[in-house]
């Protein structure tokens, strides 16, 4: 709130939410359940937006809410664990960014009983390529990737980065949501990973230049969106 006025207010109608957020289809007969999380944690919030891109949105989506409910992100989990072992892809031990990301992929380590592997996060909340534990990472160990949300893939392209430099293998990426589903499919390409989401971000066509931004042309002070 900056000079008594709001800046961003949460969407509770769930309808609008299904338009802004696709479920993917393996996690299909559970859409309902999901946003109804995202409805009673406030996740998807509207206002006015500055991404770490330098561009502007009106809509922003926040993880961190659905987070702080404990219930959520143990649901998540086990929702993401479900497909993996499906899949059977089977690893050692879990590496996540020190901020975003660390509480879903701490939740799945921990029911599964694997490794932590944390890595340091710049003022932006994006992982870098140092391990806050490498010493719990030896040389061979499988290494699923989790965050919570991803735009390009470059953080988790650090992440899997700093795996290979220990001599680990990285077997799967698994997150909540992707921004960018065509950069996520020429991510998987590019590593041989495959990306475990449980939704696509479906609002980038409303993410603008600032010389195309409404809202910056009417003057409204904005959020960062990794503060958010």
């Amino acid at each position: 709130m900056v000079g008594g006025q709001f800046l961003a207010e949460s969407i509770e109608n769930k309808e609008e939410i299904r338009s802004l957020l696709r479920v993917r289809e393996p996690y299909k007969d559970k859409e309902d359940e999901i946003l109804d999380m995202l409805v009673s944690s406030g996740a998807l919030l509207r206002g006015h937006f500055k991404l770490e891109s330098g561009k502007d949105t009106d809509i922003c989506f926040r993880f961190s809410s659905v987070a702080g409910r404990r219930s959520y992100v143990e649901r998540i989990a086990d929702i993401l664990i479900a497909k993996l072992k499906a899949d059977r892809v089977s690893f050692d031990a879990v590496i996540m960014q020190e901020a975003a990301g660390r509480v879903l992929g701490g939740t799945i380590a921990d029911k599964l009983n694997k490794r932590k592997i944390i890595v340091e996060t710049d003022d932006r909340n994006r992982p870098t390529e140092t391990l806050i534990n490498e010493t719990t990472l030896y040389p061979g160990d499988r290494v699923l990737i989790v965050c919570d949300l991803s735009t390009t893939g470059e953080g988790l392209r650090k992440m899997a980065k700093s795996v290979r430099w220990k001599k680990a293998v990285p077997v799967a990426i698994a997150l909540f949501a992707t921004r960018d589903k065509k950069a996520m499919l020429e991510f998987e390409q590019e590593q041989g990973l495959k990306v475990y989401a449980v939704a696509d971000l479906a609002f980038e066509g409303r993410t603008t230049s600032p010389a195309d931004c409404q809202l910056c042309r009417e003057h409204k002070p904005f959020v960062l969106s990794w503060e958010t």
